[in-house]
């Protein structure tokens, strides 16, 4: 299980690797040749996201990659995330029992007002013998937004509110930083009401 877990983990992140790629060449930022240069770079560059090793070699500047990752690697994640929070919410609430949040939520709109990323230089080292060994340099990110979300119903109505995020390069790992009782208060509770009014 756990093998099967780091596959999935290494399979998502060259995938999202290879969006925020594609969608730099959209973009005009580099050229396919440049993608694949840097993509062979990357094998054999430890620890250096894509996004960084375009900036560090082709010169893009870092404010076009950072807003690059945003919308063509992190909003999606975004959506679906809280999509996935919002049903759990919903499986837990004796007052919409029928709703089903995957159902009843046919679009969702976000807009991304504000971000901040941090950057971190990690250093690796290992103790060998009496002293230590430098194993290796790794490049950490941490992406924070506030977000925007309007949501459409199926009812025909929308119900929208502001929900913060942050992202950590060094663990993958994108969480709504808002608590439940925000999440609710700001989108859900509306959602609800919509349904339950039939709208």
């Amino acid at each position: 299980m756990g093998a099967e877990v780091s596959v999935q983990k290494v399979c998502l992140h060259m995938a999202e690797q290879l969006r925020i790629g594609e969608a730099l060449v959209a973009r005009g930022a580099i050229s396919e040749e440049d993608l694949a240069e840097a993509l062979g770079l990357q094998d054999g560059s430890v620890g250096l996201p894509l996004g960084a090793l375009v900036a560090e070699r082709f010169g893009v500047p870092v404010e076009v990659v950072d807003e690059t990752n945003v919308h063509a690697v992190l909003l999606p994640r975004f959506r679906k995330l809280l999509l996935a929070r919002l049903l759990t919410i919903s499986r837990g609430d004796k007052f919409a029992k029928d709703m089903d949040v995957r159902t009843y939520v046919t679009g969702i709109t976000t807009v991304v007002e504000a971000f901040k990323v941090r950057v971190f230089d990690l250093r690796t080292y290992v103790a060998e013998g009496s002293g230590f060994t430098r194993q290796g340099d790794e490049r950490g990110f941490e992406t924070s937004m506030e977000v925007r979300v309007v949501l459409k119903t199926s009812g025909g109505g929308e119900v929208g509110g502001r929900i913060s995020v942050r992202h950590d390069s060094r663990t993958d790992e994108l969480v709504l930083t808002d608590d439940e009782k925000h999440i609710k208060e700001s989108i859900y509770y509306g959602l609800r009401t919509q349904f339950r009014a039939g709208t």
